[in-house]
């Protein structure tokens, strides 16, 4: 490894001996799959393994140069989201090559924290069947559960605290054993800026690795004093059925803080039993369960969509005027309502009175059709609140002019698009026999059949589906 104003200049290894080349030359071995994650074992000492750089462009599938200008050259979309009470969160969203390289990276870490994870930790790792346990919000916090004492910290400004050298020590040390080379690269690939960065995929794993040492810390002090410790993410829980004194607060700020990190005074809380105690979101007093203003918001956007419709609903909660509604909005609302009754019936259960009630309402409002556990929105039917023939003119117009992608979706969605639509009574429904005897009026006559020739679609064949036309070679 060289430096040469301020860029790495990676060696090229030309030897071809050693196990882990002769791992990397047997394909079926060496897996990359997303679906299919059996080889953790294998995976995690592939990563492990490597030794120098032509070892790591094997692994992230780029070639040596490629790989070099992705760690001198790295390219990120700076853009900022508002937080959830006030400020706005600093994106850093990499490049699709760069993206793709971290994804790599973040795949065989997973694969191998999953072998090393402590107990504690619930946040941002796979969840393996073969070790027969899984994490989530939920598994967080129903450690908490029927505490005399609940203590909250949270880390301030979790991934920016996390410096490129930080990193490398990492690396460097005996979790991985690398050499300053690898290391190096690897620190600089999964880094902006001298830190880690919100948007980039390996970001969540490598914090997990870093705060690997916190975990042991803080697990080896609380099970001294029988005190239940979690974290998920830069959420730290701890709780007990004696009392949190003030010195024991301060031990463990003060174990926080010899592992570089610092505590977000604003977000620091103790909680009695006798008041609300809240892990991760989920109040865990006496049992799992979703805070009451969630549910209270909940039945006010399901009643606001029902009574005044969408574009109201949307008004009122993103707090725009009706004239100033992007288009997008509409299916974040939806989408933003439909999680919170979802996570309802994470934390509740699928079969619990509310939640059947919540998602039987917002299906029938809204025409949800719901697929293998997807959830499929009807987009052009969900932003007409009043359909009638002069607004399906539009959604067609909408349609034929928007390309192939509203076309395909049409194709995938044409009976279901048809038996959603609500027809006022006075108007005759849209079906084939009406289409061939002109029932209706001439002006949808000619869209209608307008956007249908554009496919290969036979009015007279009820057996025929809609293709999209090949275009003529």
């Amino acid at each position: 490894m060289a430096t040469s104003k301020n860029k790495l200049i990676l060696s090229m290894p030309y030897s071809k001996e050693g196990l882990w080349r002769d791992f990397i030359s047997r394909p079926k071995y060496f897996r990359y799959n997303k679906g299919k994650r059996s080889y953790y074992e294998l995976n995690a000492y592939l990563f492990v393994g490597l030794s120098n750089a032509k070892e790591l462009s094997l692994l992230v599938k780029r070639n040596f140069y490629q790989l070099e200008d992705a760690i001198n050259n790295p390219n990120y979309r700076h853009y900022q989201i508002a937080k959830k009470k006030s400020g706005f969160r600093d994106i850093y969203e990499p490049n699709k090559q760069l993206k793709a390289i971290q994804g790599r990276i973040n795949f065989y870490l997973q694969a191998y924290y999953a072998l090393i994870k402590p107990v504690e930790v619930n946040g941002f790792t796979i969840n393996p069947k073969k070790y027969g346990r899984k994490c989530n919000i939920l598994l967080n916090a129903e450690q908490h559960v029927n505490k005399k004492s609940l203590l909250n910290i949270d880390l301030k400004d979790f991934f920016p605290s996390i410096t490129a050298q930080r990193v490398r020590t990492v690396f460097i040390s005996s979790l991985f054993d690398f050499n300053e080379e690898i290391a190096t690269a690897l620190a600089l690939l999964v880094t902006y800026q001298g830190k880690l960065t919100t948007g980039a995929p390996s970001s969540p794993i490598v914090s997990n690795f870093i705060c690997f040492d916190l975990d042991q810390q803080l697990k080896s002090y609380c099970d001294e004093r029988d005190i239940t410790y979690s974290r998920y993410a830069d959420d730290l829980s701890f709780s007990t059925n004696d009392t949190i004194t003030e010195d024991t607060i301060l031990d463990i700020v003060s174990i926080i803080n010899r592992n570089d990190f610092r505590i977000n005074e604003k977000k620091l809380r103790l909680r009695p039993w006798y008041r609300r105690q809240v892990v991760t979101g989920i109040t865990v007093n006496e049992k799992p369960n979703v805070d009451r203003k969630l549910l209270k918001k909940i039945r006010a956007m399901l009643h606001d969509l029902k009574m005044n419709g969408l574009e109201s609903a949307v008004c009122k909660h993103f707090g725009v005027s009706a004239n100033e509604i992007p288009d997008e909005l509409f299916d974040r609302f939806l989408n933003r309502l439909f999680g919170y009754i979802n996570f309802v019936g994470q934390i509740r259960g699928v079969e619990d009175p509310m939640h059947v009630r919540f998602l039987k309402e917002f299906k029938h409002i809204n025409s949800i059709q719901c697929h293998r556990g997807k959830t499929q929105i009807n987009n052009t039917s969900a932003q007409i609140e009043r359909i009638n023939e002069e607004n399906y003119l539009k959604a067609l117009t909408e349609i034929s002019n928007n390309g192939f992608t509203k076309k395909n979706w049409l194709i995938n969605n044409f009976e279901l698009y048809k038996q959603t639509l609500n027809w006022p009574k006075n108007l005759p429904p849209i079906n084939r026999s009406n289409l061939i005897k002109g029932t209706l009026s001439e002006r949808f006559n000619s869209t209608y059949k307008e956007l249908l020739s554009e496919f290969e679609y036979d009015l007279n064949n009820e057996n025929q589906t809609l293709k999209i036309k090949r275009p003529k070679s």
